[in-house]
């Protein structure tokens, strides 16, 4: 089975935006807090050399102000270097993969970071030769395949000491079908395809996609069958909407989710923002093979999709 593009959205492709923006709410002890006009002043890299020489890691502006649209939250605005304009081609500014990109908020002027967001990047090449160029010609949208070179981050709020971010799944459940089967993780290759399971029993979920339980849809993947039998995801075409899905993290909680709908679609047209959507609500995606099979290129000539939307999250296995 071979499973469409990739194309994460959310997780950005760096030429999508020169500033991060981000609107967080403020905390109770903001409450109070007005921003008054004042003096401004700038500072530069004379206070602060050695920075200078290491662009990658280079933060060279941060705004913080109440929010035209939203009084009671406040908009950042940060730049990195990796962020600016670049100045030339074919080879552009690019976020660190060893780096943590942080932006730390003190809601009680302690000088301790109540909250803190931080970004961590991949970095990968699309093109099979593994060129080192940027882009292979010229790029007139993110989904251009001469864009070759491509960074998704992560993004991890920490608040209180404590990480947002949501355990990796270990194990699907669906009593509906009789499944219940350990996780691998999956990971895009150099064609642009997230990886399938080499065998027809397994069953993986994109690592590098939204966890189960975090904004945007946690992908699964699963065989239909092989030559010497079903596969995996065999029965996933006889679920129906209403029907739950669980899936239990590393860290013993389990997430549940209820079927929505089920969609066919021809793999030259597959859905890919939609599928592996890295925003929105927290929901999940089952992927598997249907429809005809074409036996000169060795695969179903269809994917199933099966959309399912969060039901509830338990803190312990049940």
């Amino acid at each position: 089975m071979k499973v469409s593009q990739v194309r994460p959205r959310s997780r950005r492709v760096l030429d999508r935006s020169l500033l991060v923006l981000g609107t967080i709410t403020l905390a109770a002890g903001l409450g109070a807090m007005t921003l008054a006009p004042g003096l401004s002043a700038a500072s530069s890299h004379r206070e602060a050399p050695l920075i200078a020489g290491d662009p990658r890691a280079d933060n060279t502006d941060v705004y913080a102000f109440t929010s035209p649209d939203k009084s009671d939250t406040v908009t950042m605005v940060a730049n990195w270097i990796p962020m600016e304009e670049p100045n030339g081609g074919p080879n552009f500014y690019a976020f660190g993969d060893d780096l943590r990109y942080n932006i730390k908020i003190d809601n009680t002027g302690d000088g301790v970071a109540d909250v803190t967001y931080s970004w961590r990047f991949r970095s990968s090449y699309r093109d099979d030769a593994n060129q080192f160029l940027y882009n292979t010609g010229q790029v007139t949208s993110l989904n251009d395949p001469d864009l070759n070179f491509r960074q998704v981050y992560d993004l991890v709020v920490t608040t209180g000491g404590k990480s947002r971010t949501p355990a990796a799944p270990v194990r699907i459940r669906i009593p509906a079908i009789g499944l219940d089967q350990p996780l691998i993780g999956l990971r895009v290759q150099q064609d642009g395809r997230l990886g399938v399971p080499d065998e027809p029993e397994t069953i993986g979920w994109w690592s590098d996609g939204p966890r189960p339980g975090a904004l945007g849809a946690a992908v699964v993947v699963g065989h239909v069958d092989s030559a010497n039998g079903p596969g995996a995801f065999h029965g996933l075409s006889m679920l129906d909407p209403g029907d739950k899905v669980s899936l239990v993290r590393d860290d013993r909680s389990t997430v549940t989710f209820t079927i929505r709908a089920l969609r066919q679609y021809a793999k030259d047209v597959f859905p890919d923002s939609q599928v592996y959507a890295t925003s929105g609500p927290p929901s999940l995606h089952l992927i598997t093979c249907s429809g005809a099979y074409d036996r000169s290129r060795g695969e179903y000539r269809d994917n199933l999709v099966v959309y399912a939307s969060l039901d509830k999250v338990s803190s312990r296995t049940e």
